[in-house]
């Protein structure tokens, strides 16, 4: 018999019907815990793959190839809007590829609404976006309490079905960002399957201009997924005999003469006089020239690392025009 764990505090008998097929389909049945009779109707998700109901006997197919390998953890969330939800069912696959699991669910008196946030183009998860629920099923007056989202962009709400004034196959979700990085959005979704949600960017840009000749740090308020866009222009007078630069920096010198040995350490490679930047923890240095562009991952004050590519500044004249936008 295939063991399923389950985290979050609660204990669900293990599968005792599945297949995983050489096509990579992991099939199942969903049961009743107390009466054994199969459950139609059921959504079962793996995030980001595939999603499927069961069938009128209890049994679901689900395409895993996108996350499929052998011994690895697939997290499954299995949903009813007579049952209790279930976000965190893990199904382990087995090194020989064909498991028996069975998947039983307890009768339960509230509506669970599941779902992840992310980020419309650069698809990553967005923490702390407010998430809101509202239907024509739930009476004037009565209040459904919001939450955040969490460092994986997931949130769930529960309803105490008894508060509905008849059954829900839809809810409007409402989207807000406290900081305002991200349009506000409504959307009408069944409640039946996982929501995985996006949110375009629309709110206002940080846009911060400095003049960089050499080693110059800026802090950047960021958050998960923050773009950051860099720009540049102007020039420099970068010595005597190699003259004026823009910020895409010079290839080569006069007749075709190396500049390497200018160059700073971790930019050998890149262009002369290119201005260039570095993040924390880094020891190499990236190319920017006129216009570059990166995404976040953490969460605070960034410091950014402006340089321009030259190890004899004493020289140098002019500096180069950069304006920096944290969208």
């Amino acid at each position: 018999m295939k063991c399923l764990l389950l985290i979050g505090g609660c204990l669900i008998p293990a599968f005792n019907f599945a297949q995983i097929s050489p096509n990579h389909l992991l099939r199942g049945l969903v049961l009743h815990d107390i009466s054994s009779t199969p459950i139609a109707g059921t959504s079962v998700t793996i995030l980001g793959a595939s999603s499927t109901l069961t069938d009128d006997n209890g049994i679901f197919t689900l395409d895993i190839t996108k996350v499929y390998r052998k011994g690895k953890d697939i997290r499954l969330i299995v949903n009813h809007p007579e049952f209790e939800l279930k976000s965190n069912v893990l199904y382990r696959i087995s090194d020989t590829g064909t498991d028996d699991a069975t998947l039983y669910l307890t009768k339960s008196n509230k509506l669970g609404v599941i779902g992840t946030i992310r980020d419309e183009e650069t698809k990553t998860f967005l923490k702390g976006i407010r998430v809101g629920i509202s239907s024509q099923k739930i009476p004037g007056g009565v209040t459904i309490n919001s939450v955040e989202t969490n460092e994986f962009g997931e949130f769930r709400i529960f309803i105490n079905k008894s508060i509905l004034t008849g059954p829900v196959d839809y809810l409007d979700v409402l989207m807000t960002d406290p900081r305002h990085k991200y349009r506000d959005q409504r959307k009408t979704v069944s409640i039946l399957a996982p929501l995985e949600l996006f949110m375009e960017k629309g709110g206002p840009s940080d846009i911060q201009m400095l003049k960089v000749r050499g080693d110059t740090t800026i802090y950047l308020d960021v958050t998960p997924g923050s773009l950051i866009i860099i720009k540049a222009s102007g020039s420099m007078r970068v010595g005597r005999i190699i003259g004026s630069s823009s910020p895409a920096g010079k290839e080569d010198g006069f007749w075709g003469m190396g500049l390497e040995g200018y160059n700073l350490p971790g930019a050998k490679e890149l262009n002369h006089a290119a201005l260039i930047y570095q993040l924390p923890g880094e020891a190499d240095w990236h190319y920017c020239g006129a216009s570059c562009k990166f995404v976040t991952q953490g969460e605070g004050r960034l410091p950014l690392r402006l340089e321009v590519n030259d190890n004899q500044k004493n020289d140098n004249e002019g500096a180069y025009e950069v304006e920096i936008t944290v969208d």
